[in-house]
């Protein structure tokens, strides 16, 4: 279950989750207990029939059965076939009780769709082959008003799936612009045109715009352009399993202007990289689809537009910094966010129930160490000595040989440093689990594999995945399962901690539990 966020409206009370992941009939309980006559919904809402389960592969299939709330396995088994044996028909989702008409929608919801889906199922709603009463897909060809009693309306516009810059220039399996393929899905170049274009032809300046998403344009260049050219008020999104939801703008998380234009910048560089090496092939597929080019080229002059350096920022750009708030949905029923309208005005107030400090209770009070006596024991003194007599002997018998000092300091040597390999942020199903997150030809090159709990939240738990050289290490970190790994980055030899990180996610700035915004 989500944690709720409420929109209140003079009467018109907009529920807002995150990551229902299949549950679809909670979104009738929770319209019920918050009184809401809407629904916007971001992240994985679980767009699976009944036969999905043969379409998408063994490693996506395990990630999404990991987080199905309906499922309970102690331990999911090794084998792939003893896994879709041990699973019920509507296992991964409710979908098809809905579509069949067992179950119905309550109140209208609005939704993306998240990084895990089935792309099948996705496209037979866009073909409407797939029908849901009161269900609305978000996406780059339909945006959707919901109008408040006072006489305002609220814009919704908004893409699915993940922003992944090396798959912009692919479909995927998709049929239609959904781009993905069985089981993942992301965000694709002619979604992003095609949504400025519908976006520029249902401007209304009179409009309150939010702009819905998987991941957070807080942290995406791409994602935060696309907000700025769609004069977004705000933006929704999902987060990586945060315990609070962060309500923020870009004022409060960059010290100025400066340091926010960086984001920009360095995703202009690594778009227009990607772009120059891709165009020459792209223009030749594309000559004879004269419509699909002009919907990219829109998007790329979007991104052409976005700041070469500090000093190459405009006057919308300087608004956006301090006036485009942002909402990042946490995966847990944590608190609240409620947004009333009144007067004009959009306030918020904010609350959380914050991380939970229980298991400190159970920690046993942390002994003060203290200076080392003048005095050993006797039997202490002669093992030292009997220790040095051994080092001295050695030496003589071979003054090549270093000794090693006595006592428990030793300084760092070149061979203690940490073998190559990855470090990964979701460990939480153990050893075997984490292999599963590389692929096939990378798991036999694995050497060992160290997990450990996280300090300020032991129920998390990480891990070091080593290799036998650098090389084998930084080819398995390409092919690796984000989705299910969570964070990846390469351990560098002379530190323990990753120099960088893949990341499908960043979390706010910390601040109070209740606040007030406009």
């Amino acid at each position: 279950m989500t944690s709720p966020q409420i929109i209140s409206a003079h009467g018109t009370r907009i529920l807002c989750v995150a990551d229902i992941r299949g549950d679809i009939s909670s979104l009738n309980a929770l319209a019920h207990k918050y009184n809401a006559s809407h629904i916007v919904h971001t992240g994985s809402f679980g767009f699976f029939d009944s036969g999905s389960i043969t379409r998408i592969p063994d490693t996506t299939l395990r990630n999404v059965v990991q987080h199905v709330p309906s499922l309970a396995f102690d331990a999911l088994p090794d084998d792939p076939a003893q896994l879709r044996a041990k699973l019920p028909k509507h296992a991964l989702s409710e979908l098809p009780l809905f579509l069949g008409g067992t179950k119905r929608l309550n109140v209208p919801v609005y939704t993306t769709y998240g990084a895990v889906e089935d792309i099948f199922v996705l496209d037979r709603f866009r073909s409407r082959d797939y029908i849901v009463p009161n269900l609305h897909l978000i996406n780059e060809l339909a945006s959707f008003t919901i109008e408040t009693s006072s006489g305002y309306k609220l814009r919704l516009f908004g893409l699915g799936g993940a922003l992944i810059l090396n798959k912009l220039f692919d479909t995927g399996d998709g049929r239609t612009t959904i781009a993905g393929t069985h089981g993942v899905v992301w965000t694709s170049l002619l979604q992003i045109g095609q949504l400025i274009t519908t976006a520029r032809k249902a401007y209304d300046p009179t409009e309150i715009r939010v702009f819905v998403t998987h991941p957070s344009p807080a942290r995406e260049g791409l994602l935060a352009q696309l907000a700025l050219v769609l004069h977004a008020d705000y933006t929704i999104s999902s987060s990586p399993h945060f315990l609070n939801t962060a309500s923020f703008n870009s004022y409060s998380a960059f010290p100025d202007e400066a340091s926010y234009s960086q984001l920009f910048i360095v995703s202009r560089h690594s778009f227009f990289a990607l772009w120059e090496t891709v165009k020459p092939q792209l223009l030749q597929v594309l000559a004879n689809y004269p419509k699909q080019l002009q919907v990219i080229q829109t998007a790329v002059d979007v991104f052409e537009a976005m700041p070469k350096n500090p000093d190459s920022v405009t006057n919308q750009f300087s608004e956006s910094f301090k006036n485009l708030w942002h909402f990042n949905l946490t995966d847990a029923n944590t608190g609240a966010l409620v947004l009333t309208i009144q007067n004009g005005r959009v306030a918020s107030e904010a609350f959380s129930e914050g991380f939970d400090f229980h298991y400190r209770l159970n920690n046993k009070a942390l002994q003060v160490p203290t200076a080392p006596t003048a005095h050993f024991k006797q039997q202490d003194k002669q093992k030292q000595e009997h220790q040095q007599q051994q080092n001295q002997q050695q030496y003589q018998k071979n003054p090549s040989v270093p000794t090693e000092p006595s006592g428990h300091a030793r300084k760092p040597s070149i061979g203690n440093r940490e073998p190559p390999g990855i470090w990964i942020s979701n460990a939480k199903d153990g050893e075997a689990a984490v292999k599963q997150y590389f692929a096939a030809e990378d798991r036999p090159l694995i050497k060992s594999v160290f997990i450990k709990e996280v300090s300020a939240a032991p129920e998390r738990q990480y891990a070091k995945v080593y290799f036998g050289s650098a090389q084998e290490a930084a080819a398995a970190l390409a092919r690796i399962d984000l989705q299910a790994a969570g964070k990846a980055a390469l351990i560098r030899e002379s530190s323990t901690r990753p120099a960088s990180s893949l990341s499908h996610g960043r979390s706010g700035p910390r601040g109070g539990q209740r606040s007030k915004t406009r």
